[in-house]
């Protein structure tokens, strides 16, 4: 029995081995996903965070646009005037 053992037991040593880092691996690999599933989540907040901000650009970009057309066609406005008011 004794010599069973005595070969046997780098075997049995070597599959215990295995099997710890196998359960390690598990373990490592699960930590990662978890740690991935959190970046993920913040990056989604990131990019809705970047998309609100880039609607509120587009919002005052819109915003100048129009005003300058406005301001744009009383400049018009005023330009029609005065040469109407230097013809006559």
């Amino acid at each position: 029995m004794e010599q069973f053992i005595k070969d046997w037991a780098p075997a049995f040593a070597a599959l215990i081995g295995i099997a710890f880092a196998w359960r390690l691996g598990i373990a490592q690999n699960a930590w990662k996903t978890q740690q991935l599933e959190k970046d993920l989540l913040e990056i989604k907040d990131r990019v809705k965070s970047l998309e609100a901000h880039r609607l509120s650009d587009v919002e005052i970009l819109a915003t100048i646009q129009t005003t300058l057309t406005q301001m744009s066609r009383l400049l018009t406005e005023i330009r029609e005037e005065l040469k109407t008011k230097a013809d006559k």
